[in-house]
């Protein structure tokens, strides 16, 4: 962490005064004494000069990048900064997420004809949930296609489910408009070009 004190013309380094987890997300200064950190391990008060942790967080807060919902059942799936895929069903104790993959995955989906069956990319494939939080055997299966999910340059494309066909689906990939009538097993390109530049 630096710190500066007089707009940038001198940055100083500051050491952390105990371990602070990395990939920060925010600081918020509560007054001259004392400031909240925000990082995908958790949040954190400190000392304002970073010298002493003063509280830490039980709780895991972070940013999430990618969101959906079921229609006909409340099934949720997100992905998290550095935290991976995270799904919640009604059956499961109230507002815990089950942990499907780790790592960095952009974009969620929840199938809204088979809200149990959660997709995430750019990962390939998906899980079944099970309703049980602690079932060990969650299922997976592939998906032959995945959308586009850029970070930062914000050139995400996403799955839409035909509303009358559940196994019919709808992704851009790259610059092509792909649809799949299995349920992702195989994808045929509609021949529709896509415009990643918005004009």
């Amino acid at each position: 962490a630096n710190i500066t004190q007089d707009g940038f013309n001198t940055v100083t380094k500051l050491s952390w005064s105990s371990y602070q987890h990395e990939d920060i997300q925010q600081c918020l200064f509560v007054d001259d004494n004392n400031m909240w950190v925000c990082s995908d391990g958790g949040i954190d008060k400190y000392s304002a000069d970073l010298t002493s942790r003063i509280t830490k967080s039980n709780k895991l807060y972070s940013d999430i990048w990618g969101y959906d919902q079921g229609w006909n059942e409340d099934v949720r799936a997100a992905t998290f900064y550095h935290n991976g895929v995270g799904a919640y069903k009604p059956s499961y104790p109230d507002n815990n997420f089950r942990s499907l993959t780790t790592g960095e995955p952009t974009l969620a989906y929840v199938n809204i004809g088979d809200p149990c069956r959660v997709y995430f990319s750019p990962y390939p494939g998906g899980r079944n949930l099970s309703s049980d939080i602690t079932e060990t055997n969650v299922g997976t299966f592939s998906y032959a296609v995945q959308p586009n999910s850029g970070v930062g340059d914000y050139t995400n494309s996403t799955i839409r489910t035909h509303p009358q066909y559940y196994n019919t689906q709808y992704l851009g990939f790259e610059h092509k408009l792909y649809k799949t009538i299995d349920n992702g097993a195989t994808f045929t390109s509609t021949g529709s070009t896509i415009n990643m530049n918005g004009t």
